[in-house]
């Protein structure tokens, strides 16, 4: 844990990611980026659970390896905003490899390990294979104690474009992301020509979806996002649609590479 094995020269990886509400996740989170040599959090000062306290339990493990600053968003949800101070966070950066992930997205690390396979990469860009993983019938409710993917291995590709997330960036670039980093605006667009698997946690347990979509999402929506449809998805989401949904997918057979 926090254990971080630097393999030759290469540069530091710098995790970014953008929090509101997420006691629970915040442990899976920051053990499984444990890779990483910084990790950024930008916690909502709306933030009104124990999510800093579970930061700081981790951070009495791993020192000064992770980081909390404040993301101000004094209306709500709102989407532009997030990205526009997480763009400033990541202009910041000057060295190595940046990754902008939310606190329910999980990367496959490469079996060479993320700082090996990166020192390989030629390009600014790698993007993100997205999966929607569901709780599997034989699977037990989601802990935090756990890694992730031994919990979770069912799910499906999300089989959209935009879904190939451009997540892990090098630093130092003229590069922004749009809002959900589902894309890049960029002066030049330099992409890997293969993609990183990766897990999308946003359903894979009822309690904790019906919770982050609905007191997380839905009903601290802007009047910005309302007005420019971001988010719109949950927009008028219930708590039915989401059990529904997980219901649906409890017998999915495709397994998370």
């Amino acid at each position: 844990m926090y254990e971080r094995i630097r393999e030759g020269s290469c540069a530091m990886i710098t995790i970014i990611s953008a929090w509101y509400n997420e006691e629970f996740l915040a442990p899976l989170f920051l053990n499984h980026y444990s890779f990483a040599d910084r990790i950024i959090i930008m916690l909502d000062e709306s933030t009104n659970d124990d999510t800093i306290f579970r930061i700081r339990d981790c951070m009495d493990v791993a020192g000064n390896m992770i980081s909390v600053r404040r993301l101000k968003m004094p209306n709500g949800m709102d989407d532009k905003l997030k990205q526009k101070q997480v763009n400033y966070q990541y202009g910041k950066i000057k060295e190595g490899w940046v990754i902008e992930v939310d606190a329910d997205e999980f990367i496959k690390v490469p079996e060479m390990g993320m700082r090996a396979y990166l020192k390989e990469v030629e390009a600014d860009v790698v993007r993100l294979e997205f999966w929607q993983m569901y709780q599997h019938k034989t699977e037990c409710v989601l802990n935090n104690c756990t890694p992730v993917f031994e919990q979770r291995k069912h799910g499906k590709k999300n089989g959209f474009e935009r879904w190939n997330k451009p997540c892990v960036v090098r630093a130092g670039k003229d590069i922004a992301w749009t809002v959900g980093h589902h894309e890049i605006i960029a002066n030049k667009n330099q992409f890997h020509n293969e993609m990183i698997p990766a897990a999308h946690l946003y359903m894979c347990d009822v309690g904790l979806a019906v919770d982050r979509r609905i007191n997380g999402r839905k009903n601290r929506m802007s009047k910005e996002n309302y007005m420019n449809k971001m988010s719109c998805h949950n927009f008028n989401i219930k708590a039915q649609d989401i059990i529904n949904e997980c219901e649906a997918n409890q017998n999915c057979q495709q397994v998370f590479i």
